[in-house]
């Protein structure tokens, strides 16, 4: 079965937009900020203002909040659309930890995927990395004796990467005239490496096309592969997962649940059905928004984290091009789409046999090879295919859903392979559209009983999610899922910053930091920073200390850097 049909709403987080609702909130006190979009940036963003005492109301176009981070539930099955796990959570003494912990007030809980987090199947050749950052070298070790020099070096920019972090993102966050400038000379101090794609580095240390493929095998977490990515994204993401893999108990729409109760406690109201039309600006400054209703809503500032393309289309021409004019347009660009197969099975989840961890199938160690092959003609073998299942990994699953278990197959698509149905109705469209999920369904179908063949009959529910049905409850421009393609050159523009050209126009989300949930999330805390002013921006690192990585000082950041190459 794979036609669209809407939702049931058991997840559904947040209350119904009416004007009226948000005119008693007026008339309480007055709104001191509006957040576009409800994914983890704008519920971080929101949660840390309210934890300064601000009130705000963060508007949700779709129908339940949490963006990337919602679930949903139909014929008595429920997914996540985009939380499969998250790193380093399960720790409160680590910052990723502390800060979620700090957002939820405590509310928030989190199962361990176990010892093997991530499996990767390369060429047939099986990989499992263990937990821990000496245990990972030596697994690379054992499985490449006669690459150690390279391995070494490998794990030096790898597990330093979160030393570098305050430098590389200097200016960010610093409100004071002069800052960029100041960013970009501090920035300088960062090692050179770190400004290249992934495969340039590794080609620099090695020429074993295996090693560097399992060194990458997680690239579909970046939405790029090797030859185009961010090695400074790379390392980051993969030191990320080095202590394990969570996920939050009672499945990912727990996580904006958990935090929904600290922005409603300082007066703030999180909406869904909420549509903006327009970001209000008058002579440089921002005054508010206009609802697709036609609603306006005044406030101070406004934080968008709907995306650098979705915030600049809400803009009149004048104040777009105020906003944009930082950016070099040709590195704006979207990152790679993907389809989704959602499967169901009546059955228990002890029964159905699949790990907790989650399987990252290769039919080739060359990824950016195998992905230009299926680019040019999709009638060739995916580049990759990520296979998990959340009924295995959440605790509450059992009495949640007795009966019932659920899996979820990922991989890219081409941009065009659904462009001709752009501007189609959600839930409407027509025969050729349903044709084509039902063959990328049978073709993920296939891949799953390669790999789990006594599943083969068992399947009794799947859909799959195609980039219109992201574009439609995201709105993202191509579907994507990553927003903005995390390449080098990205990371060197001076308009990807909370703060913009337009006064009272802030930015949050992963467009305005680094993809992923904890990315995201602490993209909240700096845009909220931006906004209090330094009046009240020590209070709110006070109030979240420890959640930022230990850089170790300025002197040891330098001394890295000199550390020595083999």
């Amino acid at each position: 079965m794979v036609k669209e049909q809407a939702s049931t709403l058991v997840s559904k987080v947040g209350r119904r937009y009416r004007s009226n609702r948000v005119d008693a909130l007026v008339e309480a006190s007055k709104i001191d900020h509006v957040v576009i979009g409800s994914g983890i940036g704008g519920l971080s963003c929101a949660a840390s203002l309210a934890k300064m005492g601000r009130k705000v109301l963060v508007l949700e176009q779709h129908y339940t909040a949490g963006g990337f981070t919602h679930s949903y539930e139909r014929n008595g099955f429920e997914w996540d659309v985009g939380v499969h796990y998250v790193g380093q959570v399960g720790n409160r003494l680590t910052g990723p930890g502390a800060l979620f912990h700090w957002m939820s007030e405590g509310r928030l809980a989190w199962d361990s995927l176990g010892e093997v987090y991530d499996e990767f199947i390369i060429g047939g050749q099986t990989y499992r990395p263990p937990l821990g950052k000496g245990a990972y070298r030596r697994f690379l070790e054992s499985h490449f004796p006669n690459e150690t020099n390279a391995i070494k070096q490998y794990c030096h920019y790898l597990f330093s990467v979160e030393r570098w972090l305050p430098l590389f993102f200097a200016g960010k966050t610093s409100s004071f005239p002069g800052a960029a400038s100041i960013g970009r000379t501090v920035s300088k101090l960062v090692p050179s490496c770190y400004y290249q794609t992934t495969a340039e580095v590794f080609n620099q240390l090695t020429d074993n096309v295996e090693l560097k493929a399992v060194w990458s095998a997680q690239w579909g977490d970046l939405g790029l592969p090797p030859g185009q990515s961010s090695f400074f994204l790379h390392c980051l993401i993969a030191n990320h997962y080095m202590s394990g893999g969570w996920y939050p108990r009672g499945g990912s729409s727990e996580i904006a649940r958990s935090i929904l109760p600290t922005i409603e406690q300082a007066g703030g109201s999180v909406m869904t059905y909420a549509e903006v039309a327009r970001i209000l600006a008058t002579d440089g400054a921002v005054t508010g928004v206009e609802m697709a209703d036609g609603y306006r809503i005044a406030c101070d500032s406004v934080i968008s984290n709907c995306g650098w393309f979705n915030t600049q289309s809400l803009l009149d021409l004048p104040s777009a091009k105020r906003f944009s004019k930082p950016m070099e347009e040709k590195v704006v660009e979207s990152s790679a789409c993907h389809i989704c197969l959602y499967l169901g099975f009546d059955v228990d989840i002890s029964e159905l046999g699949v790990p907790k961890g989650n399987r990252w199938l290769h039919h080739s160690a060359d990824f950016d090879q195998a992905l230009t092959a299926f680019e040019e003609d999709s009638t060739a073998d995916f580049p990759f295919v990520y296979v998990s299942s959340s009924a295995a990994r959440d605790s509450t699953w059992p009495v949640r859903h007795p009966g019932k278990s659920v899996m979820e197959l990922v991989s890219v698509i081409p941009k065009t392979e659904f462009s001709q149905w752009f501007g189609s109705q959600w839930g409407k469209r027509d025969t050729d559209y349903e044709e084509r999920k039902t063959y990328w369904s049978e073709r993920l179908l296939a891949v799953l009983y390669q790999q789990y063949p006594h599943l083969k009959g068992k399947v009794s529910y799947y859909e799959l999610s195609t980039p219109l049905s992201t574009h439609h409850f995201m709105k993202y421009q191509d579907g994507e899922i990553y927003g903005l393609a995390h390449t080098p050159q990205r990371y060197l523009q001076k308009g990807l910053k909370p703060k913009t050209e337009i006064a009272g126009l802030f930015l949050t989300g992963q467009d305005a930091l680094t993809s992923g949930v904890v990315g995201a999330a602490m993209s909240g805390v700096f845009s909220a920073a931006e906004v209090l002013g330094d009046t009240y921006k020590r209070q709110l690192w006070r109030g979240v200390k420890g959640m930022l990585p230990n850089a170790g000082g300025w002197r040891s950041m330098i001394r890295q850097k000199k550390a020595p190459q083999s």
